[in-house]
């Protein structure tokens, strides 16, 4: 169990309190806390409170939906662009290089979005 302080940017574990270093949900199941002088730790959503009262269920379904729009978002800067790919496939003319540049930086863009979400 641990309880993660987000005034202080710390975590109570083991009945000793740790500076958070980073921390970051994996497919909504459980959370991996890195903690000075501790290392990364890896624990089950269920064993995570935030401030000592909510649990991190809450985060969980909010991440989750911000994820759902930002994949939306995503997918809706994307989709002008598909076409090229489709061509490539049926025709095999490459896709410009401006177009993956491009691509690449949306979805840079979005990670970079939930990522910040989740510090």
């Amino acid at each position: 169990m641990i309880n993660v302080n987000t005034k202080t940017n710390t975590a109570t574990f083991q009945n000793k309190e740790f500076e958070i270093i980073s921390k970051s949900i994996n497919n909504f199941e459980s959370v991996h806390i890195e903690l000075k002088d501790k290392g990364l730790l890896y624990f089950l959503k269920s064993d995570v409170t935030i401030d000592g009262n909510c649990c991190y269920d809450n985060y969980f379904k909010d991440f989750e939906k911000f994820c759902n729009e930002m994949n939306f978002y995503q997918y809706k800067e994307l989709e002008p662009t598909d076409w090229y790919f489709i061509r490539k496939q049926e025709t095999g003319e490459d896709v410009p290089e401006i177009i993956l540049n491009e691509r690449l930086a949306i979805r840079s863009k979005y990670e970079n979005l939930k990522a910040t979400y989740q510090s």
